[in-house]
């Protein structure tokens, strides 16, 4: 038996006997039992318990949040069963659930949704003011569309009318990180109130350049700023006016063949982006068992970089990527609970959006390593336009012990592509596709504090241009969408009130996969195509436990079965068929726990352990296994609190990426101290 799995098994053991023992002891020692809260979601659109949810939930409240000291959404992903991430540059992360993700994309995904609206923006740091996350596993196609292939990351911040604290936050740290953040809030009048939530973060960063003889080649600075605005009427109607704006600036640098954190680069780079967002909300009581919600949104956002394409000291090649997002969105939902406790959904979907890209490809004095003349350019710019039309609903109906959930999704998608390159060949095309998105479950409940289910979903991502690309030749006809149907069996188990069991087991079919082959006509080009299928299945575990006052524990463990490409013959380097999925963890465990001393001293640890994964299709780079401790100890009473904190405490070296067999690695050891005050 390896270490990894004595220790998952001693924590088991101390959770069972804590579940049983702990109400014994609370009679002869008066020890106060907490208990566990018992946490509303709104994973399928309507308020449950996330114990009545049929589907795998990982829930991150704001106490947790703060216990964990989580800071941004790939640290979510790194502590939740059965997800992985892979960063693609500083500022952009994918998110990988169950194996379903990993896999190149032509652009980019979005699939972190903020109150109500999936953003179309790139940054994983978008957790300013925020009451709670839930992170939904499975094929999500039903009731949020596109780009839902394995989950989705849904983000609540806090609403003015929540009356949460106001704040004032200054952390500082390692790599001469610094963040500085407020919130402030309130009613206004009897029937108005406001928010506003800002941050400023700077880092130096934590890689160095040799060429160049810099260690801050990837600083950057960003500025993020939540303003809320609510309009209510008892409880009969509630208007808001939400504004979610972000600005990025810094470097790109942190490529490196054989990993570490010493670059080569002759040329540092940039990474740059922003966004700002509206959102208006209307919620309506139509009557005692009805209610009406309505979410509009817009949102104009950009994204670029300059990155060493060559990864050496070498004046080989760069790259400038820009790209700019529009989006319009509309969403309506008319919701209600008949007689017979039938509860319902109908909803409409509407979206327009408009993608602009640029790339420019640049060769320097030494282009000949590459086979290219010195001073050639390559370049391409290029128009998506994309409208996107919905309808979906749902019923949950209970039978005796027994619920029977039902959701459907019609979806349509219409795109165009106007592109052009540098050499003033242009194309242009036009598709669309049609997509029914079924999901279904059984519940069976026979008491208050068990249910088990069995579910079925069905999740999809859009279809898509190459169009980012310099050549011609590759510029195809669009890919169709890529299918998911995940299937899943979960039983969820309270334990009194002090202890919660979370287990599923699932399988997971993925067909269509986008993915690059060879150009049958053109050599060394290579297109997208719909030419691979895949699978994977494993078993995943959450156990909760809050044992007395001022005590947390937890443990999350996955272990994939299977996880690999069942068809992919046509792969850059050959036959895939039979490789295992990339940014797939042959097992994952999660296990930590915190104190807090009724006088105010906190202490709160944890660890997680990742087994090795494959971080290409052609599973020709192994990333090995690694495990990250966290800790933190503090002071915190009703106005203020002080934490020194640290992150990657072992200082182990893993991988986040890789690029044309260069690495990109995550952030080593961190060392910080954060202190908070709390004003009226």
């Amino acid at each position: 038996m390896t270490n990894i799995h004595k220790l998952g098994l001693t924590l088991l053991t101390s959770l069972s006997y804590i579940s049983t023992t702990s109400y014994s002891q609370a009679a002869e020692e008066k020890t106060e039992i907490a208990g566990l809260e018992t946490i509303v979601v709104y994973a399928q659109k309507i308020e449950q318990t996330k114990h009545d949810v049929p589907a795998t939930l990982s829930i991150y409240s704001e106490s947790r949040i703060e216990d964990l000291n989580i800071k941004e959404t790939t640290d979510i992903a790194l502590l939740t069963p059965g997800m992985n991430y892979l960063k693609a540059d500083n500022h952009t992360a994918y998110f990988v659930y169950r194996g379903i993700g990993g896999t190149t994309t032509m652009n980019k995904i979005y699939n972190v949704n903020i109150d109500g609206v999936t953003i179309p923006y790139v940054n994983p740091n978008i957790l300013l003011d925020t009451a709670q996350i839930e992170v939904i596993k499975g094929g999500q196609g039903a009731l949020y569309g596109r780009n839902t292939l394995g989950g989705i990351i849904k983000v609540d911040t806090h609403r003015p009318k929540d009356d949460p604290e106001n704040y004032v936050q200054a952390d500082y740290g390692s790599f001469n990180t610094s963040v500085i953040e407020g919130a402030v809030g309130g009613s206004i009048t009897e029937t108005s109130a406001a928010r506003i939530a800002l941050q400023y973060k700077s880092t130096d960063g934590y890689f160095e350049n040799s060429t160049l003889n810099r260690g801050e080649t990837n600083n950057n600075d960003q500025y993020s700023v939540h303003g809320k605005f609510d309009i209510y009427h008892t409880d009969d109607a509630l208007v808001s006016f939400d504004v979610i704006a972000a600005s990025y600036d810094g470097g790109f640098d942190s490529y490196v063949y054989g990993g570490g954190t010493t670059t080569t680069n002759n040329e540092p780079g940039y990474n740059e982006s922003d966004f700002v967002t509206g959102i208006l909300t209307l919620e309506k009581n139509i009557s005692t068992n009805s209610s009406l919600t309505s979410i509009t949104s817009y949102t104009d956002s950009s994204y670029g970089f300059l990155h060493d394409w060559d990864f050496t000291e070498q004046d080989v090649s760069s790259a400038v990527f820009d790209e700019s997002t529009k989006s319009l969105t509309q969403e309506l939902r008319l919701q209600g609970i008949t007689d017979d406790e039938m509860n319902w959904l109908l909803g409409a979907f509407f979206m327009k959006e408009e993608v602009g890209t640029t790339t420019d490809v640049g060769f320097g004095a030494d282009a000949a390593a590459w086979g290219m003349p010195i001073g050639a350019k390559m370049s391409q710019s290029s128009t998506i336009d994309n409208i996107n039309v919905a309808l979906f609903g749902q019923a949950i109906y209970p039978i005796g012990q027994f619920e029977l959930s039902v959701r459907m999704r019609l979806d349509y998608d219409k795109k165009s592509l106007d592109w052009q390159n540098n050499n003033n060949m242009s194309v242009n095309y036009e598709n669309d596709w049609f997509a029914v998105l079924p999901a279904a479950s059984i519940s069976w409940k026979p008491t208050d504090a068990s249910h088990t289910y069995l579910s079925v979903s069905r999740g999809y991502k859009a279809g898509d241009y190459n169009n980012v690309q310099v050549d011609v030749s590759v510029v195809t006809e669009a890919v169709a969408p890529e299918y998911s149907i995940t299937y899943e069996l979960g039983h969820k188990q309270r334990f009194g009130q002090n202890v919660e069991m979370n287990v599923a087991l699932y399988y997971i079919d993925w067909t269509d996969i986008q993915v690059d082959i060879p150009h049958p006509d053109f050599q060394g080009a290579y297109i997208k195509q719909n030419a691979a299928g895949a699978h994977s299945s494993g078993l995943e575990l959450e156990l909760l436990a809050a044992p007395m006052t001022g005590v947390s524990m937890f443990l999350n463990g996955s272990y994939p079965l299977e996880y690999e490409f069942d068809d992919f013959s046509n792969g850059i380097e050959g036959d895939y068929t039979g490789n295992k999925l990339p940014y797939t963890n042959e097992y994952s465990l999660s296990l930590g726990s915190s104190y807090t001393h009724q006088l105010g001293l906190f202490v709160g640890a944890d660890v997680t352990f990742k087994g090795p994964q494959f971080m290409n299709e052609s599973n020709t780079f192994e990333q090995g296994s690694y495990a990250v401790l966290n800790a933190q100890i503090g002071y915190r009473v009703e106005a203020w609190s002080v934490y020194l904190y640290g992150r990657n405490l072992t200082d182990e070296e893993y991988s986040t990426s890789m690029f044309n067999g260069a690495e990109s690695v995550a952030e080593p050891r961190f060392i910080g101290l954060k202190a908070k005050f709390y004003f009226e």
